[in-house]
This record gives structure tokens, C-alpha cells and sequence, in this order.
């Protein structure tokens, strides 16, 4: 029994040991399922995670084949009505040309411009004006081309006619283009493409030009050249450049007759006259009188000369001018030119015109800029040089939208414009600035109201009633 007591703490702590070893064993294995079970849990969520994601890839690209099938069906769409729009105007066109046809290898169009304008001029009466100008196409062939360009104009008191085009195109090849007869001289871009009524965003010329006979009535300074015409020859054409979208170049060279020098001071004329008698008397006299004649010229004052375009119908002497044009487009929307003229006039006048001119455009931003250095020889000595510049900004307001129908109609037909020039001449600088506001009643029939503040000539308000047909 003793034993029994004795040992009894022993047999007590052997019983625990095993009991709680137990215990901790059943514990484990509970903790161990648990951990199986989680472990199984936490791998099908990954499966689930990825089945997830799998269908999330699926669905994006699902999704984009239907926005891109969306896309192409739009596309398609639009291209469906872009051809129908096209075949209708072109079916449009050939029953128009069919209407002006005389017989199956001939087309004869009807184009022209014309306007109805006033002038306010400070310290001068106002006045109305009116000019209409027709142009007659004849497509005798593919490769052959004749524009006649009449023009009828009131002025003063009298009614008057001129010829202001009458040319000849021979296409060659796609890139090249002869062209003969009385044409606009492509000198800058505004003689050749701005100068009718309705392209013209302001009622009269830029200050660098003067009235060169085109109608636009009000230009109030004689300007450094007219809008350009003569007689001769001219080769042109334009080829694409590989840079961007609606890159090209296009060139222009001539041949013409070149203007006729007039001159303004009655002192010189005299001089001239005096010079040629001298001459002429020096051949029976001597050498002596020639020296002296010489000396005279060589003191005269020279005065000016003002050259006169377009009407040397038969030329004045052996020497033609020549001059040309290259225009480069880096991009669809910008244009950068440079243009020279270089020849002789009447009187022995040498002379010589440089020109740069650009254009951006950018929805309904339109920016033009024109320079014109143009300097000759006196008759006395010396030369004469005179240069000067324009730039223009106007913006179509045709992007704005309101729910007055009126409104649209006429908030959208407006283009406001703005014109700066300035010419640089001995003794007197001319400048302007004019502003100016347009209404498109019709796509070719604007409405144009401006007023110029000038300095060194007056003030003019104008208004013009333009349209192009």
C-alpha cells in the first residue's frame, strides 16, 4: 500500500503525459484538416480568379471586335453616302456640261464674277460702282483648253470693255502645262487667284496693289503693282512631295512682252527729248556733244516712273521679260511662294519685281501674306525702288450652333477680317489698317463691309455687293 502511495505521483504524471499527448495529437490533426481544407478553398479561388480573368480577356477582346466591326460598319456607311454625294454631282456637272455642249467633242462653260460697290471717301464725293465679268471656257479636247475673260465696267462717264484673259492650255502630262496668249502673270498668289470680287475677302485691293483694271473700285493708292496680265507664254504644272499628307510643289515660268515705263515728271521728259537731240545733232559735230549730253543726264533729277502692265500689246522693244513662281506645300494647309520678274520697259528702264507670299488655313482661319520689292532704273541716273507688304486674317463663323434656326443662318454666314499694309517709299510711307466684316448670303455671294484707316491718303468706308457664278 505504501508502494501504491508512493509511486502514485509518478503513475499520476505518466497518465497526464499520455492524456495530453493524446490530446495534442487529436488537436494537430484537427489543425492539419483545417489547413488541407483552407489550402484546397484557396486554390479554387485561384482557379476561379484565373477562370475570371480569362473571361475579363475574352470579353475585351469580344468587345473590340464589336467596336471595330461598329467602326467599319460607320465607315462603310459613310463612304456609301460620300459616293453617292460625289455621283450625284458628278452626274450634275455632265448634265450641265451636256446642257452648254455645241457638238459631242466640244464643252463650253460659263463662269464669271462681278459686283455692285460704294465708296466713301474722305474729302470725296461717295459713289456707287458696278463691274460684271464673264469667262468663257471652251474644252475643245482632253489636252487642249481656251478661257476668254471679258470685262464690262462703269467709271466716270463712261462704259468701257476690255480683254482681260484670253488664253490657251495644252496639257502635256499630268505635271506639266503650256499655257499662250494674254494670261494673269503669276507673280505672288493674289493677281492669279484672290483678285475676283467674290474670292476677294475685302471690298478692294491690298495696299501694294493698285487698280490694275480688275474693277475693284476704292483702292485708294496707286499701289507698287497692278493686278497682273500680259502677253506671252508660260510653262506650269505642280507634282506631290513624299513629307505628308497634301504635300506638293507647284512652279510657274514666263515669257511676256513686260510693261511699258511712263514718266511722271514732265522735267524729264524734257531731259530725254534734249538728250535725243543732242544725239543726233553729236553725229555731225562730233563726240564732244555726246560727252555733254552724258553730263546733262548724269545731273538730272531723274524723277519717277510708273510701269504699266498688260497693255504692250506690241512690244516696245526686242528685250521680253521673264520671270516665274515656285510654291512649295509642306503640309495640305500651308503654302510658302516666292515669285521674281526681271526685263526691260520703254525708254531703256530696267527693272526687276521680288515677291514671297504664304497661306494657312485651318477649319474656318484663313491667313494670308504677301511681300512686293520692286525697284527700276531713272532716266536721269540712279534707281528708283519702292516695297511694301499685306497680311490678312479672316474666320468663318460657320462652326457655332443655336437653336434659332435665324440665327444659325445668319451668325454662321458671317466672317470677320482684318488687313494690314504698309508701303516704303521715298518720301512718303503709306499705311492701313482695315477691318472689315462679311455676310454669305450664298456660297458665292458675299456681302462685304469694311472701313480703312489709312495714313498719308484718307480714310475710306466701303461696301460691296459681290458674287461669283
Amino acid at each position: 500500500m505504501n508502494i501504491l502511495f508512493k509511486y502514485f505521483p509518478l503513475l499520476f504524471f505518466v497518465i497526464f503525459i499520455m492524456f495530453f499527448s493524446s490530446s495534442l495529437n487529436a488537436q494537430q490533426s484537427n489543425i492539419e484538416k483545417r489547413l488541407n481544407a483552407l489550402e484546397e478553398k484557396n486554390n479554387e479561388l485561384e482557379r476561379k480568379y484565373e477562370d475570371l480573368l480569362q473571361k475579363y480577356e475574352s470579353l475585351k477582346v469580344e468587345k473590340g471586335l464589336i467596336e471595330a466591326e461598329k467602326w467599319i460598319e460607320e465607315k462603310e456607311t459613310k463612304d456609301k453616302q460620300q459616293d453617292e454625294t460625289i455621283s450625284s454631282l458628278s452626274s450634275y456637272v455632265d448634265k450641265r456640261i451636256e446642257k452648254f455642249s455645241i457638238f459631242p467633242e466640244a464643252k463650253v462653260f460659263l463662269s464669271g464674277y462681278g459686283a455692285v460697290g460704294f465708296k466713301n471717301q474722305e474729302g470725296d464725293e461717295s459713289t456707287f460702282n458696278a463691274l460684271f465679268a464673264p469667262i468663257f471656257h471652251y474644252q475643245h479636247s482632253d489636252r487642249l483648253h481656251f478661257l476668254i475673260e471679258g470685262e464690262f465696267e462703269l467709271e466716270d462717264d463712261q462704259n468701257s470693255f476690255a480683254l482681260e484673259i484670253g488664253q490657251a492650255d495644252i496639257f502635256i502630262n499630268d505635271y506639266l502645262t503650256l499655257v499662250g496668249g494674254k494670261f494673269l502673270v503669276p507673280f505672288n498668289t493674289f493677281s492669279e487667284r484672290t483678285h475676283p470680287t467674290w474670292i476677294n475677302k475685302m471690298p478692294d485691293l491690298p495696299i501694294i496693289y493698285g487698280h490694275g483694271g480688275h474693277g475693284e473700285h476704292g483702292s485708294p493708292t496707286a499701289g507698287i503693282i497692278p493686278v497682273l496680265t500680259d502677253i506671252g507664254l508660260q510653262l506650269r504644272g505642280g507634282a506631290p512631295l513624299p513629307l505628308a499628307r497634301g504635300s506638293k510643289i507647284n512652279y510657274s515660268f514666263y515669257v511676256v512682252n513686260g510693261p511699258r515705263a511712263v514718266i511722271e515728271d514732265v522735267h524729264v521728259e524734257e531731259l530725254i527729248s534734249a538728250m535725243d537731240e543732242e544725239e543726233d545733232h553729236a553725229e555731225d559735230e562730233g563726240d564732244e556733244h555726246v560727252d555733254e549730253g552724258d553730263e546733262h543726264a548724269e545731273e538730272g533729277e531723274g524723277g519717277s516712273v510708273d510701269l504699266v502692265f498688260g497693255s504692250n500689246f506690241d512690244d516696245i522693244n526686242s528685250n521680253k521679260t521673264i520671270g516665274g513662281r515656285i510654291g512649295l506645300l509642306p503640309v495640305w494647309n500651308v503654302e510658302l511662294g516666292a515669285s521674281f520678274m526681271y526685263g526691260e520697259a520703254s525708254n531703256n528702264i530696267d527693272f526687276y519685281l521680288l515677291g514671297f507670299d504664304g497661306q494657312f488655313q485651318y477649319r474656318g482661319l484663313n491667313v494670308l501674306a504677301e511681300y512686293i520689292r520692286r525697284e527700276n532704273d531713272l532716266p536721269g541716273g540712279g534707281n528708283q525702288n519702292v516695297d511694301g507688304y499685306y497680311a490678312q486674317a479672316s474666320y468663318r463663323l460657320s462652326g457655332l450652333s443655336f437653336d434659332n434656326g435665324i440665327a444659325d443662318k445668319i451668325i454662321n454666314g458671317l466672317e470677320p477680317v482684318v488687313r494690314v499694309g504698309q508701303i516704303f517709299q521715298e518720301g512718303k510711307d503709306i499705311s492701313q489698317v482695315a477691318i472689315g466684316l462679311d455676310f454669305w448670303y450664298l456660297p458665292s455671294v458675299p456681302f462685304k463691309i469694311a472701313y480703312q484707316f489709312n495714313d498719308e491718303i484718307p480714310d475710306t468706308f466701303l461696301f460691296q455687293w459681290a458674287f461669283g457664278f
